[in-house]
């Protein structure tokens, strides 16, 4: 009898922790729409988050990185900026949006790589969007892949769903 109340729990407790999940889901996709708006080139004005970014820059990276750096190996990064030359991007200029993000965020991604076929790296660079989505009944995860016109295949979309047992 309490194994069973504790089973009830369980599934309240799930329940409600999926709700949850699809109203931050709901909250996340503005940014994620005007994320793929500025990718495409669709939105080129985006001054406004430029002083933030460039204020939490170097924190971020050194929480992704988890390397917290000394004085000397800050003093060192210091002196060789004195000689650093920056790359020249000025061929981007004439390029709407970020076109390579996708196939960026893929190939820095190991757990996508690990699934991805050497034939199939080629057509990465052709990928414009990304976007997951999931259903609770039934329980489905789609990802829906979207491509530039290209050389390996016709369709603009290919899309992926896997479908989960009850249990």
């Amino acid at each position: 009898m309490l194994s069973d109340e504790r089973s009830k729990i369980n599934d309240e407790f799930e329940k409600e922790v999926k709700a949850l999940e699809a109203r931050f889901m709901d909250k996340k996709k503005p940014l994620l729409l005007k994320r793929n708006d500025i990718v495409l080139g669709k939105i080129t004005d985006f001054v406004e988050y430029v002083p933030k970014y460039e204020k939490t820059q170097k924190e971020n990276e050194e929480i992704v990185t988890g390397v917290v750096k000394s004085e000397k190996d800050k003093a060192e990064d210091e002196e060789e900026l004195k000689t650093h030359v920056p790359t020249d991007v000025t061929h981007l200029k004439t390029v709407a949006g970020i076109p390579d993000f996708w196939e960026k965020a893929i190939r820095n991604n190991q757990m996508m790589m690990q699934t991805i076929r050497e034939k199939d790296a080629d057509t990465l660079q052709y990928i414009t969007n990304v976007e997951a989505s999931e259903t609770q009944e039934p329980r489905t995860v789609t990802v829906k892949i979207s491509f530039k016109e290209n050389e390996y295949f016709t369709n603009q979309h290919l899309e992926l769903m896997v479908r989960f047992k009850d249990d």
